[in-house]
């Protein structure tokens, strides 16, 4: 629709039509989306294909195997991530194949730990508040969240971590005053 939305004094209101319009075309998309995922999942598309749709990813997300007593390891992980780590996604991986708990701050282990063992965190979500050492050596603060996926009896986690260290420092500016 070209004409969304009619004035008002000098405020805009969207005409009703377009609201109901817009509400039909979101709900259309919605669930041609969730028929689309389904079909997705029942392909089965050849290994390049799942490793060009990771490559292909612009956000900071890193896809780990978890073993049946919760130690996990990282497989692959997005270049944004790895921008994030200070490091290469060699460089990661790397560090944390000898022990994922090595990036993880001592007071944040035992919350990893159950995230993994559970697949959901103590408070019963999916995500976490950690701190985390780059490949640098830097701590920084991350938000992540984690999807669980087993796919041919092998447990998958993917992984999107934002960087949060800001805000965190902010916090704690703000509390010392």
């Amino acid at each position: 629709h070209n004409n969304l939305c009619i004035s008002c004094n000098d405020s805009y209101y969207p005409k009703l039509y377009d609201i109901i319009y817009v509400y039909n075309m979101f709900t259309a998309v919605r669930s041609a989306a969730a028929i689309a995922v389904r079909e997705v999942k029942m392909l089965k598309f050849r290994p390049e294909f799942y490793e060009s749709l990771f490559h292909s990813l612009e956000n900071n997300s890193v896809l780990m195997r978890v073993e049946d007593d919760g130690k996990y390891y990282p497989i692959w992980c997005s270049n944004e991530f790895t921008e994030m780590m200070e490091g290469t996604e060699d460089d990661f991986i790397r560090l944390e194949s000898g022990g994922s708990m090595n990036t993880i701050h001592p007071d944040d282990r035992e919350d990893v730990a159950y995230l993994f063992r559970n697949h959901y965190a103590k408070d019963g979500t999916n995500r976490l508040n950690i701190r985390k050492k780059t490949v640098k050596g830097n701590w920084i603060w991350v938000c992540v969240h984690y999807a669980f996926i087993r796919e041919d009896g092998i447990q998958y986690a993917y992984c999107t971590y934002f960087d949060v260290t800001e805000i965190k420092e902010s916090q704690s500016q703000t509390q010392a005053m």
